[in-house]
């Protein structure tokens, strides 16, 4: 899941990505069993994106075995498709459980640095000491045209979350629970640095878990709400968008957060989905919620001082929008 940063208290790493043309177009998806068919690239390519984000679940590991994690991401990055996207497009990403190594996993896993090391090695970051630098995956990027700055800020939800709270009720796994940490306090600091720079126009943050539809029962950070309150505060009055996975379902959630309104875009599997649809309640849902398989994408420009973010869900293999929804951002002064 953004011109200097400087972190003064904790390493991150910032990509610096310069482009000429007026229209961004960010790509971006979740939830891919490197088992099944790999289809969901063509309609992607087809879009000509910019950038493609990985929200997590690159891979559906669940292991502590890192030879066998290390098989699972070459298989994913050998894929001929993969291999045009790269050549031409910005990658970048964040994890997930399954990725992460334990379904539904936390601070627990003990095979977390050397799980990062794989991502880093998927993701061709492997050499880059700033991220090297800090436990855990959280970084920034930094994408300029000749009249945005867009800052992308990919959260690590596993290293430093803190256990999670079973739930006896049927159809739920977790309840709520006013206690722990669902990114530490490092990551914390950190973010509140990352969102104090001025200068950008649209903040997008990688969350990996839906923060916004939080009536599900499942991983959100609904499980932990003084950390969601705590997240929403730090986005008040910023012009800021959040991409989800890990559901294995689409849909676009909304709040009023202060003077913009703030989404949660989730799209959530490229290569499965639900056995069959079954409903499920979201307070904050704008439009439908989708079964399908599914990525996404934000086309964002600029036009007389005002931002303009169409977000598109998009159900594979055909890329039919299923959702679309035009956000604009006007400059506040």
């Amino acid at each position: 899941m953004y011109k200097k940063l400087v972190c003064c208290l904790v390493c991150c790493i910032t990509f610096f990505n310069s482009y000429a043309q007026d229209t961004l177009k960010i790509t971006f998806g979740s939830c891919n069993d490197e088992k099944k068919s790999q289809e969901f690239w063509k309609p992607i390519l087809a879009q000509n994106p910019t950038h493609w984000y990985w929200l997590g679940d690159i891979v559906y590991a669940d292991t502590e075995n890192m030879s066998e994690l290390r098989k699972m991401y070459s298989h994913v990055k050998e894929d001929s498709n993969y291999r045009k996207l790269r050549t031409n497009t910005a990658i970048d990403g964040t994890w997930d459980d399954h990725d992460y190594g334990l379904n539904d996993g936390g601070q627990e896993f003990p095979k977390k640095e050397e799980s990062k090391n794989e991502l880093l090695r998927f993701l061709d970051l492997e050499n880059n000491s700033a991220l090297t630098s800090h436990k855990g995956v959280y970084h920034s990027s930094l994408i300029k045209t000749s009249d945005m700055n867009i800052k992308t800020i990919f959260l690590d939800t596993r290293t430093f979350r803190t256990a999670l709270q079973s739930s006896s009720i049927k159809g739920r796994r977790y309840d709520t629970n006013n206690i722990g940490s669902f990114l530490g306090q490092k990551q914390w600091i950190w973010l509140e640095e990352q969102l104090q720079d001025s200068t950008i126009d649209l903040f997008i943050l990688a969350s990996s878990v839906q923060a916004l539809a939080i009536d599900q029962g499942y991983e959100s950070w609904g499980t932990m709400p003084h950390e969601r309150r705590k997240l929403l505060k730090l986005l008040k009055d910023k012009p800021a968008i959040i991409l989800s996975g890990d559901r294995h379902i689409a849909e676009i959630s909304m709040t009023q957060n202060g003077k913009y309104p703030l989404y949660d875009i989730t799209s959530s599997g490229l290569t499965h989905t639900w056995g069959y649809y079954r409903y499920e309640p979201n307070g904050n849902r704008v439009g439908g919620q989708f079964a399908v398989k599914n990525f996404g994408m934000l086309s964002i420009c600029k036009s007389n001082d005002i931002l303009y973010v169409t977000a598109e869900l998009l159900q594979i293999p055909d890329a039919t929008v299923i959702e679309r929804l035009k956000i604009p951002f006007p400059t506040l002064k």
